[in-house]
């Protein structure tokens, strides 16, 4: 058997990331840290770049620009992780020699990662993982930019969506006998209005994850949301829209009409 454990939002910054300087990196991760360790593939959805001057964090700022000290990938080390996704809008809030960066800290860590590049071929290029005798492959895309995290030709970046590379890719993998996580950054839902809202949000992205699903992607999981979404199965995939912010701060009221 092999064990996977994956999880919705991260980006170490703000005011958690001051929880963090002032509680050290155990702090966020104590009482989920065995669920993480018990499991063999430990993944996370990073988007916020590690920096070597990032700011001192302010825990009041709204700020949508993120980093995060170099030190506090500890924090992520706590919980084993192994699998690093980056799909997320905010990779490149420091430019493309920080991306560059954090995915040398995840390569010297021995983590792999997957969903962006040095260019757009690398970017979109599936991870392989051969565990227990099990056959796993992740692959994931930015189905909404901004075109600027967009890798390209000539620049590092994340993955955009291309569903006819993405789901003949999965066909391909499933013929080679591999268990696909396919992961995407879609759009994001920023309000609770209740469960109509909730489904309305999830019927106009569903298409986009059913595509996936039915080219054969066992599970198909959105990245983006700061709110848990729902999830079905189509055939033998599970489908989940969105699993809400795991290590992410928000503690602010959206709702609020002001």
């Amino acid at each position: 058997m092999t064990v996977l454990v994956t999880s919705g939002t991260t980006a170490i910054t703000r005011g958690l990331a001051y929880k963090v300087e002032i509680n050290e990196t155990e702090y966020p991760v104590a009482l989920i840290k065995d669920w993480f360790l018990s499991a063999d593939l430990r993944h996370v959805s990073n988007e916020s770049p590690f920096v070597e001057d990032c700011p001192p964090p302010d825990p009041y700022t709204a700020s949508l620009v993120f980093c995060t000290n170099p030190d506090m990938i500890e924090v992520l080390e706590n919980i084993g992780v192994n699998i690093v996704e980056l799909t997320g809008n905010h990779i490149k809030d420091y430019l493309e020699e920080n991306l560059r960066y954090t995915m040398q800290l995840y390569e010297e860590k021995g983590w792999y990662y997957y969903a962006a590049g040095e260019d757009a071929e690398k970017a979109r290029e599936p991870v392989l993982i051969e565990h227990n005798g099990n056959r796993v492959a992740f692959i994931g895309c930015n189905a909404v930019g901004p075109e600027s995290v967009w890798a390209t030709e000539k620049r590092a970046g994340a993955a955009q969506c291309d569903f006819d590379y993405l789901t003949q890719t999965i066909r391909d993998l499933k013929d080679q006998g591999y268990i696909v996580i396919a992961t995407f950054q879609h759009e994001e839902l920023t309000k609770q209005d209740g469960a109509d809202a909730v489904l309305m949000f999830a019927e106009r992205i569903s298409d986009d994850f059913k595509s996936v699903a039915a080219a054969g992607a066992d599970f198909v999981q959105g990245s983006q949301a700061h709110y848990p979404m729902g999830f079905e199965f189509v055939g033998d995939s599970l489908i989940h829209y969105g699993l809400g912010n795991f290590l992410f701060d928000q503690m602010w009221d959206p709702n609020r009409n002001e």
